[in-house]
């Protein structure tokens, strides 16, 4: 369900308690009082005091271009997350004198973008690209018609990948990517939500031979046939001497396992008509900012709790750090340090 169910079953226990949610406000500012945050300042002059303190929960800031550039790593081109995540609770922590943490990391996952799929503000909706990279008969090549990675890897780690920087053209020679795939994909596996019996949208590129292709995605044909050739000799059994796709199990979890062992994300793009389609490294959600104590009490920036202020979810340095321990690694921090937040505000609001 996409979330849709936990959001519901949430939704579900704050109005059986009487808390009503207040939409369509945006937090301004902190209100702090004698050293201690009381309350929120919301656009349009309206404010809410909160004696017992104020949880920040508002996601991360992947949608902020100005954030983006000045924290992280390497380019988020295209996140998989609502628009809405532009960085506010982070800003207000800020503000607060919070320290910082994990700054330059995020939840990351390769992305497709589907022409004509918007938000409702018009930005570029995009989807994780999860499954499609780890079937058989497909392959990733970067700009120069290269293979650079196993596919089929977890996605959070293929963001090494994607943020090689080459400082002779100053440039992420990786980014973006293209995933090539032929005749047999296409009429077995779906494409994000085209399956194999729908009309290929305009978004992805087709030719009857790779020379073709190439020239419609802007990649060398002449490099584009000899990545395409050594991957197809080793692919046709099972074998990746190059990446290790398919020596992992995890490599086989999103594959085709009707198919044994590594024949489940290994196959040959030898097929016509062939096809292309641009990936970008997008990101579930950022996963730093605020620093926060076990009690969920954000920190300043001598490590003491800012009184009156507590963090959940994106908006502060996750507990994990960077590491992704896997499919709802964002969520499990985020209801657990919910939770603690909740229950230290009610147990240190007089402290």
């Amino acid at each position: 369900g996409f979330g849709q169910a936990m959001v519901g079953r949430l939704l579900a226990a704050c109005i059986a308690r009487g808390i009503e949610p207040h939409l369509g406000l945006k937090a301004e500012r902190l209100i702090v009082e004698a050293g201690r945050v009381v309350g929120v300042e919301f656009a349009g002059g309206r404010s809410i005091r909160a004696e017992r303190g104020v949880i920040l929960a508002t996601g991360g800031f992947e949608w902020n271009e100005g954030l983006k550039k000045t924290f992280l790593r390497g380019p988020l081109d295209m996140p998989a997350s609502p628009p809405g995540n532009t960085g506010d609770g982070l800003k207000l922590a800020m503000a607060a004198g919070a320290a910082l943490g994990n700054m330059t990391s995020a939840w990351w996952v390769p992305t497709l973008s589907m022409g004509g799929a918007q938000w409702a503000g018009g930005e570029q909706r995009s989807m994780p690209v999860l499954i499609e990279r780890t079937l058989p008969h497909s392959l990733l090549v970067n700009r120069a018609g290269k293979r650079f990675c196993n596919e089929a890897i977890n996605y959070s780690s293929l963001a090494g990948a994607f943020h090689l920087f080459d400082p002779a053209t100053y440039d992420y020679p990786n980014s973006p990517a293209y995933l090539v795939f032929d005749a047999q994909y296409r009429t077995r596996y779906p494409l994000g939500p085209v399956m194999p019996f729908d009309a290929l949208p305009d978004w992805v590129a087709q030719a009857d031979s790779l020379e073709g292709l190439a020239a419609k995605i802007g990649v060398d044909a002449a490099q584009l046939l000899q990545t395409v050739e050594r991957f197809n000799t080793h692919a046709a059994s099972a074998e990746d001497p190059d990446f290790g796709r398919g020596v992992s199990r995890y490599d086989h979890f999103y594959g085709d396992r009707s198919r044994p062992g590594a024949a489940a994300t290994l196959g040959p793009v030898d097929t016509g008509p062939f096809y292309a389609v641009e990936i970008k490294l997008g990101a579930l959600g950022t996963n730093g900012g605020a620093k926060t104590n076990a009690a969920a009490q954000v920190l300043d920036v001598e490590g003491e709790p800012i009184p009156g202020l507590y963090g959940a979810g994106n908006v502060i340095s996750c507990p994990t750090g960077s590491v992704y321990a896997g499919a709802g690694g964002t969520l499990g921090p985020a209801l657990t340090f919910g939770c603690i937040a909740g229950r230290a505000a009610a147990r240190l609001a007089n402290q």
